[in-house]
C-alpha cells in the first residue's frame, strides 16, 4: 500500500508539473498597455496613507480631495481604495465624486454585488437612482478590467497554490499528525515540493513577467462577512509557506521584492509583511539586513515604534500609533454592527 501510495504522489506530482509547464508555453504574458511613465507607487501609497488618517481624524472633506489626488499619480488605483473612496463621496453626498470613483473600482475588479452588499454604499445608490448608472458603468469598465489584468497568469498561480495545497494537506496536515514518528520525513517531503515551487516556477514567472499582485492578475475578496479586504494574496500565500523553510536561499529574493513595490506590482504593505515573516522565522539571523516593518506580528511594546516608523515611512506606510488606532477603530465597528449600527466607512481592519 506504501508503495502504491509513492507510485501516485509522483504521478500527480509529474501531471502538476506538465500541467504547469503546458499554461507557461502556451501563451506569453503582455505588460500592461498605456502606463504612465515615472510613477511613484510608493508616493501613491503614502497618499492613500494620508487619506486614511484624514478619514480616523473624521476630516471626511480633505480625505476626499487626498483619495483625488492618489488616484491622478497612478493607471490603476487599488480596488480597496477605490471602496473607501466612494464611501466617503457617499457620506460627503458627493455625487461627482462618487460616479468618479465608481468607475474607478469597476475597472479595479470590483462588482455591483461589492456595493450591494456595503450599508452606506448600497443606500446611496439607491436614493440618488444610480443603478442604471452602475449597470452601464459596469457593462463598460468591467471590460477595462478583463483586458488589462493577465488572467492566464492568474490561473498559473492558482495551479501552483492548487498543487501546494494538495501536498501540503497531504503531507504537513495528514501524514505527519497520524503518523508522528516520521512526521520529519514528511516535513522534509513538503518542503522539497514548496522550494520546487517557489524557485523553479514563481521566482521566474516575478523575473519576467511581474509579482502576481492585483494590478498584474487582478483583485480578490478575502474574509467572511463584515471582516474582508480585497488583497491580492495568492503570491503572498507560497512564499510565506516558503519561508517556513530552511532553504539556502532564505533573504535571495528581497531585493527583487523591493524593486516590484517600485514598479507597482507588488503592494508595500505585502512587502513588509513578507518580511516581518522572515524575521518572525528567524531568517533575520542568517541574512543579516531584514528587519522588521512590524505589519505582520504587531509588536505593541511603543519603545520599538521609533524603529518601525522610519522603515515604514521610506515604502509608504503610517506610523504605529495610526495603524494601532485603526485596529481598535475597526474593533470598535465589529461591535457596532452587531448593536445593528451599519454605515461605517472601511479601512480594512478588522469590520471597519
Amino acid at each position: 500500500m506504501k508503495c502504491n501510495f509513492q507510485k501516485e504522489a509522483r504521478l500527480n506530482y509529474v501531471l502538476i508539473l506538465l500541467l504547469v509547464g503546458l499554461l507557461l508555453s502556451s501563451y506569453s504574458l503582455v505588460p500592461s498597455k498605456n502606463k504612465k511613465e515615472s510613477i511613484d507607487y510608493i508616493e501613491y501609497t503614502r497618499t492613500i496613507n494620508k487619506a486614511e488618517s484624514f478619514v480616523l481624524d473624521s476630516s471626511y472633506f480633505a480625505a476626499l480631495t487626498t483619495y483625488e489626488k492618489a488616484f491622478e499619480m497612478v493607471d490603476k488605483p487599488l480596488a480597496g481604495h477605490c471602496f473607501t473612496a466612494m464611501q466617503v463621496s457617499a457620506y460627503l453626498n458627493k455625487k461627482h465624486h462618487f460616479k468618479k470613483f465608481m468607475n474607478e473600482a469597476l475597472k479595479s475588479g470590483l462588482e455591483p454585488k461589492d456595493f450591494s452588499k456595503d450599508s452606506l454604499l448600497h443606500s446611496y445608490i439607491r436614493e440618488q437612482k444610480l443603478n442604471t448608472f452602475l449597470s452601464k458603468s459596469y457593462r463598460k469598465n468591467s471590460k477595462i478590467y478583463s483586458s488589462q489584468i493577465n488572467q492566464k497568469y492568474r490561473d498559473t498561480i492558482d495551479k501552483l497554490i492548487e498543487w501546494d495545497n494538495k501536498w501540503k494537506r497531504i503531507y504537513l496536515d495528514t501524514l505527519s499528525r497520524v503518523d508522528p514518528t516520521n512526521a520529519e520525513t514528511y516535513n522534509a517531503k513538503y518542503d522539497s515540493i514548496i522550494t520546487l515551487i517557489v524557485e523553479n516556477h514563481l521566482i521566474p514567472l516575478i523575473q519576467e513577467h511581474g509579482y502576481p499582485g492585483e494590478r498584474i492578475i487582478g483583485s480578490a475578496r478575502n474574509g467572511l462577512g463584515s471582516k474582508f479586504n480585497y488583497s491580492q494574496s495568492m503570491g503572498r500565500i507560497l512564499l510565506w509557506h516558503y519561508h517556513t523553510v530552511k532553504t539556502l536561499k532564505p533573504c535571495e529574493y528581497n531585493d527583487l521584492f523591493f524593486n516590484e513595490v517600485k514598479k507597482g506590482n507588488m503592494d508595500p504593505r505585502e512587502y513588509a509583511t513578507i518580511l516581518d515573516f522572515q524575521v518572525n522565522k528567524g531568517l533575520d539571523s542568517l541574512c543579516g539586513n531584514v528587519k522588521t516593518y512590524n505589519e505582520h506580528y504587531i509588536v505593541n511594546d511603543t519603545t520599538y515604534f521609533k524603529e518601525f516608523n522610519v522603515r515604514r515611512e521610506k515604502i509608504g506606510l503610517e506610523p504605529m500609533d495610526e495603524v494601532i488606532q485603526k485596529y481598535k477603530r475597526g474593533q470598535k465597528v465589529c461591535k457596532q454592527i452587531k448593536e445593528g449600527k451599519y454605515k461605517h466607512i472601511k479601512l480594512f481592519y478588522w469590520c471597519g
